[in-house]
């Protein structure tokens, strides 16, 4: 009976228009995910093949998501059919055995489930035999590579998924309430992969994610991007654990169902009253034409009808009252609503958005980015299923010929129901505000800014949510029935997320769309308020004309079908109707021709295939002329008068030039600044020389010497620049002009000489598309011409430095020096800054009125220049200047300036030095909460890390060769933990160095050019940053603090501020060595010159007492060193090295005490298993190899366990 149940079901759903159409759709979206650029469902990076396992895993992943819904709609079709045929009491007459009944039906269904999947992996497969695809995409074909993730990632998922909603299907006997539970399921899913992506919880992501992306992602984290193109993950580890816990909770809710489910019990609850509601029907229906009929004489009271807006009005609010209450009394809505709140305030709890694990501040701004995020698939929700449920809810009922023969007017039930869910939208904020107010006060936060809630939830968020409800409503009144336009609303959704991957990528192709914003606390709105007005208008009178559309198609009385109410628009629509829709149309227009205007004539709007074509048409022109000799900029004389309110500046100045090449120059190719604004222009003039055409698609120009300029000759290039923000843009926003808080540097705002190798393609797929070469990388290390040319400033060495700078008067204008003049003139306020010695052709310029905090240390003036509410950690930050300048100056060199200011500024998240000035955005440091002393000092670091370039940048500069980053970051980090170690002690930095390997092994496998060596590092700042800190770290352990820092100091004699030639990583390797013994001589090569990992595991570690009291402890380690190559091919070699051996009372993560490491020396240790005995006076907790992760190991977890 069981399987002619299966056979049964299978042959009916395999029937169904859904099957067919469903398989065709995931069958055409894999075919074309392989075959079209533009529609991606994994994202790998260029060196991941797209037929590999890794790829193919996660697109299955990510369509089983999909396969969800697929799910509920087979299972949920056996689950409810009989039912809603009123079949089930005939069926359930019969002789079926119950467990048959229930899961032989599902089983069918199931396998139907995984027939249609089956479409995709075949269209993956055929789209990767297409003879149009990139060859270099892809590997040989594996057939098993397709079929394991179906096995073990999908099926199991899926067959979690088809047991829960037939379980819920069974229960409410109602496809609508299994469609609910899918929902809250699917948000659950989402709302909790962002709650636990942080590392310490990555286990337990891993174990909760029923799809198994997380413990994939967990297991193959840090594979190189050889193994993920070549290797199968073991079904082992968290996947099984994985695995089994939701099979286990499927048989679960399979045994739970066999023993309190009976399909034959009567109907209760809401299904009994609507089926006996319907047979009541039937049966005055039937009465009715029976031929019995009565005569009754009814004494009626006389009764006279109110019109016009006096019984409008209580009516449009009776019913508005009554919509809400159907929506926010509904159980689906409360349940959703209770899980929206409860994962909002899980995600304030869990402080999931921190920075090394450093929570923030909660600012107003910040919890508002968290209301929308925790809401947002709520509100979508909300919008798509009640506006559907509002429309048809009288009918469905039976009610609607009722309703329609009341007096009411038509205008009462179509704006009770948009305002209905208006009332609930704005409820929903209201909730979350509540929940996000409680936590600011919580924390401390006693300035709510209340307003900030309204404006920007209310502009931003409840508006457009609106207006897709109008159009939600509109396509329910055009439908045949609910779920069809339920089904229109999800692909429309679909479709404008997919815009931009086919060139749409403008905001006026989707809906409700609009540039978006970012809130500061120092800018406020700045210029983000304007553009989203007019684009609130833009969609608005179109929301406007789809609302009278739907208000005029609406249903009432006969009027049934579509075509019947089409055909009467016009008479409905009426003179009232005519002007509104109109005027949406005239809004729609007016407003559309204003952001064109704005957007498009006014400002650029350049798609980003249009700026990679641009890019690969100036390297095919002007890469020629690379090589060619430029002249040097040797002082710099600039005014620059900047315009906060109008987000403009202008600049006036001169540079000194000189050839200091050994050939003459002839000609010089000059960049003029990019900016997207048409008003934006500049002039050059040469003296000596003729100035060429501009050419406007690259905003550059050719200067032709009279006479060429000879070796040592100089010259002068004036210029004057305009860079002006007229107007808006819908993409690109210039961050660098603002009302409050301008920041801008000279290579965004002056000249620049020669050619501009940043502005060329990097993605080699990108590149090969248009014809290009492969990528061409930074010069080799023993290119003597290129080390005589700046890393950062090209050939243009140190400059004397002039700037006069004005704003407008109540702001405070900054530049890089020493503050000479400053006077006010009318509007007006001038600030004139010079450097006392030269510095780098690299200076900033910055305009706010922020409040400023003064110190001083050892004749150093240190100002942080702040917002008024982001003092908290401004102390943090002047004691990082202190410990940085008293460490660095002590160990290096003296600091070459005699102040060092800190400026905030807004919108960006990056700090970065110029000569004595800092700019530190106010997401970097000012925001954190510092207020945990178990978490990492993030402002602290990044001060250090800031205040290091003062030495390592300003005072030796690389060469622009391969590494040069490696001279100026990794140094600048080391420096960093030095002075954080000193504040923190060793034992705290474990923390910050595990998630430094975290982020550099994580980063392997998306590397665009492959994995170099760190001395020949190139824009691969994992390297350089993450890694150069574990390699810098561990050489201070292995050679000594002391050692390392009088290598760091000879590198400074050698090389400050020398440039013929520059420093490169050649030379601080030879210093180095000269610090190091022989046995080090290899770990320096290991650490620079190869890319090699260590595989370390404590694979025991029992404790025995002795007889005088003492502790002996045995480790056994197994130990694996590996060379890899650039793609991560590795290689396990020989070797003996030392390696730290610990016993301590606690783990390793849980040490902020020295006491609690009992024992720590290096050990001897050679390829394959290792045993070490070691002597203790105390019982430890935990032992092994490595546990503070000065070395590059591959799973860290296995260093160190618990001690028997």
């Amino acid at each position: 009976m069981w399987l002619k149940l299966v056979a049964s079901e299978w042959s009916y759903l395999r029937r169904l228009p859904s099957f067919y159409i469903v398989s065709a759709l995931f069958f055409l979206l894999a075919f074309l995910a392989m075959t079209i650029d533009n529609v991606q469902i994994a994202v790998g990076g260029p060196n991941i093949l797209q037929n590999g396992p890794w790829f193919l895993a996660i697109a299955m992943v990510v369509f089983s998501l999909f396969g969800m819904f697929v799910v509920a709609n087979f299972v949920g079709n056996t689950a409810t059919r009989d039912v809603s045929c009123r079949m089930d009491g005939i069926i359930l007459a019969t002789p079926v055995p119950r467990g048959a009944y229930l899961w032989g039906r599902l089983t069918g269904a199931y396998l139907i489930t995984m027939l249609v999947f089956c479409a995709i992996p075949l269209g993956l497969l055929l789209g990767s035999l297409m003879p149009w695809v990139d060859a270099e995409r892809f590997g040989p074909t594996v057939i098993a590579y397709y079929v394991w993730p179906v096995v073990v990632l999908v099926a199991p998922s899926l067959l979690f998924c088809a047991v829960l909603f037939y379980a819920l299907a069974m229960f409410s006997r109602s496809m609508m309430g299994m469609y609910l539970g899918v929902v809250a399921f699917f948000v659950l899913y989402l709302i909790s992969g962002g709650l636990l992506s942080e590392p310490e919880h990555r286990t337990i992501a891993a174990l909760v994610d029923p799809f198994a992306s997380s413990a994939y992602m967990e297991l193959t984290r840090y594979w190189t991007a050889i193994e993920r193109n070549t290797e199968i993950v073991s079904f082992d580890g968290v996947l099984l654990y994985n695995r089994l816990l939701w099979l286990g909770l499927a048989a679960l809710i399979i045994g739970v169902c066999q023993f309190t489910l009976d399909p034959r019990r009567p109907l209760t609850g809401r299904s009994a009253r609507k089926r006996q509601k319907q047979l009541q029907q039937n049966t005055v229906s039937a009465a009715s034409f029976s031929g019995v009929s009565a005569a009754v004489q009814l004494d009626l009271p006389q009764v006279q009808q109110q019109r016009g807006f006096t019984s409008w009005w209580p009516q449009l609010m009776r019913q508005t009252r009554f919509e809400v209450s159907q929506i926010a009394k509904s159980a689906p809505f409360i349940i959703l609503l209770l899980i929206t709140m409860i994962m909002l305030g899980a995600a304030l709890l869990l402080e999931a958005n921190t920075a090394y694990g450093t929570a923030s501040w909660p600012f107003t701004r910040l919890m508002v980015d968290e209301v929308m995020n925790a809401t947002s698939l709520l509100a979508l929700v909300v919008v798509i299923y009640y506006s559907a449920e509002s429309v048809w809810r009288e009918r469905q009922s039976g009610m609607g010929d009722i309703v329609d023969a009341t007096p009411a007017h038509s205008s009462v039930f179509f704006l009770s129901k948009l305002a209905g869910l208006l009332v609930v939208l704005v409820g929903l904020c209201l909730a979350a505000v509540v929940v996000t107010v409680l936590y600011q006060l919580s924390k401390g936060m006693a300035y709510l800014e209340l307003g900030q809630y309204a404006l920007r939830l209310g502009l931003w968020y409840v508006l457009p949510m609106l207006m897709t409800a109008v159009l939600a409503i509109f396509v329910q009144v055009l439908s045949p029935n609910k779920f069809a336009g339920i089904g229109i609303m999800v692909v429309f959704i679909i479709v404008q997320m997919t815009l931009s991957s086919i060139g749409l990528e403008h905001n006026m192709y989707s809906f409700s769309a609009s540039p978006g914003h970012m809130y500061s606390d120092i800018n406020g709105y700045g210029h983000y308020l304007t553009p989203q007005l007019w684009y609130m208008l833009y969609w608005g009178g179109l929301t406007l004309v789809l609302a009278v559309l739907a208000y005029t198609l609406w249903r009432r009385g006969s009027e049934a079908s579509l075509r019947d109410r089409s055909q009467r628009l016009l008479s409905k629509l009426g003179w009232s109707g005519g002007a509104m829709v109109s005027a949406g149309l005239l809004a729609f227009v007016i407003a559309g021709t204003v952001i064109v205007h704005n957007t498009r004539v006014l400002n650029e709007f350049t798609p980003s295939k249009q700026r990679m074509d641009r890019s690969a048409e100036y390297e095919k022109e002007l890469r020629p002329y690379h090589d060619m000799a430029v002249p040097s900029i040797t002082a710099v004389e600039l005014e620059v008068e900047l315009y906060p309110q109008q987000r403009s500046a202008v600049a006036v100045g001169e540079y000194s030039l000189q050839n200091q090449t050994e050939e003459p120059i002839e000609r010089l190719l000059v960049q003029l600044p990019q900016h997207g604004s048409r008003a934006s222009n500049a002039e050059i003039q040469v003296d000596g020389a003729q100035v060429g055409n501009l050419d406007p698609r690259f905003n550059s120009q050719w200067v032709e010497f009279d006479t060429p300029l000879a070796p040592g000759d100089q010259t002068r290039m004036s210029f004057r620049v305009e860079r002006t923000n007229q107007g808006f843009v819908d993409s690109g926003n210039d961050l660098s002009l603002l009302h409050n808080g301008t920041f801008i540097n000279n290579y965004q705002l002056l000249p620049a000489l020669g050619y501009q190798a940043s502005a060329e393609l990097q993605d080699r797929h990108e590149r090969r598309k248009r014809d290009l070469p492969a990528r061409h990388p930074l010069p080799d290390l023993d290119d003597e011409a290129q080390n005589r040319i700046n890393a950062f400033t090209g050939h243009t060495h140190y400059i004397d430095f002039n700037v006069l700078v004005s704003t407008d008067l109540g702001q405070t204008a900054i530049a890089p020096g020493y503050l000479t003049e400053q006077w006010d003139d009318g509007e007006r306020a001038y600030f004139r800054y010079a450097m006392d010695a030269p510095i780098l052709n690299f200076f900033n310029l910055m305009s706010a009125d922020l409040e400023i905090t003064e110190d001083e240390h050892n004749g150093v003036a240190i100002s942080v220049y702040h917002h008024a509410r982001h003092g908290m950690n401004v102390p943090r930050m002047i004691d990082g200047v202190k410990d940085s300048l008293d460490y660095f100056s002590a160990n290096f060199s003296p600091y070459q300036h005699r102040q060092l200011r800190i400026i905030e500024f807004p919108y960006r998240s990056f700090a970065q030095a110029f000569p004595n000035t800092v700019p530190f955005s106010e997401n970097m440091g000012f925001a954190l909460d510092l207020r945990d002393e178990e978490s990492i000092d993030f402002a602290y670091y990044v001060t250090a890390h800031e205040v290091a370039h003062q030495w390592f940048a300003h005072q030796i500069t690389p060469g622009n060769v391969q590494g040069g980053q490696v001279l100026s970051e990794t140094l600048s980090q080391y420096g960093a933990l030095m002075v954080m170690e000193r504040t923190y002690g060793k034992e705290a930095m474990r923390r910050f160095l595990k998630r430094e390997l975290d982020r550099y092994l994580s980063a392997r496998s998306f590397d665009v050019i492959g994995e170099s060596p760190l001395y020949q590092v190139e824009s691969q700042a994992y390297i350089y940053y993450q890694k150069g800190s574990l390699v810098m770290y561990a050489l201070r352990d292995y050679l000594g603090e002391e050692a390392v820092n009088t290598a760091l100091r000879n590198l400074i004699d050698e090389f400050q501020y020398e440039h013929q030639p520059y420093p490169n990583t050649r030379d601080l390797i030879r210093l180095l060595r000269e610090q190091a013994t022989d046995e080090q001589q290899v770990l320096i090569t290991d650490m620079f010159e190869r890319i090699v990992l260590f595989d370390l595991q404590t694979t025991g570690a029992e404790l025995t007492e002795l007889d005088n009291g003492r502790w002996q402890l045995s480790l056994t380690i197994d130990a694996q060193k590996l060379e890899a190559d650039s793609m991560g091919q590795e290689e396990a070699v020989d070797f003996t090295q030392s390696f730290d051996i610990g016993a301590l009372r606690t783990h390793p993560d849980q040490i902020n005490d020295a006491d609690d490491v009992l024992y720590l020396q290096k050990h001897q240790i050679s390829r394959g298993e290792n045993q070490i005995l070691i002597e203790l006076d105390e019982r430890p907790a935990f032992a092994g190899v490595d546990p503070f992760v000065k070395l590059i190991s591959r799973d860290v977890s296995q260093n160190v366990r618990a001690v028997r």
